[in-house]
Protein backbone atom coordinates (compact mmCIF):
# COMPACT_ATOMS: atom_id res chain seq x y z
CA UNK A 1 0.00 0.00 0.00
CA UNK A 2 1.69 3.37 -1.17
CA UNK A 3 0.42 7.03 -0.46
CA UNK A 4 1.77 9.74 -2.56
CA UNK A 5 2.29 12.94 -1.13
CA UNK A 6 3.85 15.83 -2.38
CA UNK A 7 5.34 13.54 -5.11
CA UNK A 8 7.18 11.70 -2.72
CA UNK A 9 6.14 8.04 -2.27
CA UNK A 10 5.70 6.71 1.38
CA UNK A 11 5.66 2.94 1.78
CA UNK A 12 3.59 1.43 4.78
CA UNK A 13 4.37 -1.38 6.40
CA UNK A 14 2.09 -4.71 6.70
CA UNK A 15 3.59 -6.48 9.08
CA UNK A 16 2.51 -7.99 12.22
CA UNK A 17 4.04 -9.70 15.05
CA UNK A 18 1.66 -11.85 16.84
CA UNK A 19 1.30 -14.65 19.25
CA UNK A 20 1.09 -18.21 17.05
CA UNK A 21 -2.25 -18.86 18.84
CA UNK A 22 -3.46 -15.29 17.05
CA UNK A 23 -1.87 -16.31 13.70
CA UNK A 24 -3.76 -19.86 13.57
CA UNK A 25 -7.12 -17.50 15.07
CA UNK A 26 -6.38 -14.77 11.95
CA UNK A 27 -5.64 -17.51 9.59
CA UNK A 28 -9.07 -19.68 10.76
CA UNK A 29 -11.01 -16.76 10.38
CA UNK A 30 -9.95 -15.94 6.73
CA UNK A 31 -11.14 -19.23 5.73
CA UNK A 32 -14.18 -18.66 7.36
CA UNK A 33 -14.81 -15.87 5.37
CA UNK A 34 -13.03 -16.85 2.72
CA UNK A 35 -10.98 -13.35 3.13
CA UNK A 36 -7.30 -12.38 3.67
CA UNK A 37 -5.93 -11.98 7.11
CA UNK A 38 -5.99 -8.13 6.04
CA UNK A 39 -9.43 -7.82 6.09
CA UNK A 40 -10.04 -10.24 8.88
CA UNK A 41 -7.66 -7.93 11.10
CA UNK A 42 -9.38 -4.91 9.58
CA UNK A 43 -12.66 -5.62 10.69
CA UNK A 44 -11.54 -6.73 14.32
CA UNK A 45 -9.73 -3.77 14.79
CA UNK A 46 -13.04 -2.30 13.62
CA UNK A 47 -15.22 -3.92 15.64
CA UNK A 48 -13.28 -3.71 18.90
CA UNK A 49 -13.31 0.40 18.12
CA UNK A 50 -17.32 0.19 17.96
CA UNK A 51 -17.66 -1.99 20.91
CA UNK A 52 -15.23 1.16 23.14
CA UNK A 53 -17.18 4.05 21.88
CA UNK A 54 -20.18 2.28 23.17
CA UNK A 55 -18.92 1.35 26.21
CA UNK A 56 -17.55 4.55 26.33
CA UNK A 57 -20.93 6.19 25.27
CA UNK A 58 -22.71 4.15 27.96
CA UNK A 59 -20.20 5.44 30.95
CA UNK A 60 -21.11 8.69 30.38
CA UNK A 61 -24.89 7.97 29.75
CA UNK A 62 -24.37 7.04 33.29
CA UNK A 63 -22.60 9.05 34.76
CA UNK A 64 -25.83 11.91 33.63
Amino acid sequence: MRKKQNNITEAIAKGYRLKPETHLLVEKLSRKINGTKDEVISRACKMFDNSVNRSMKNRNNNKN
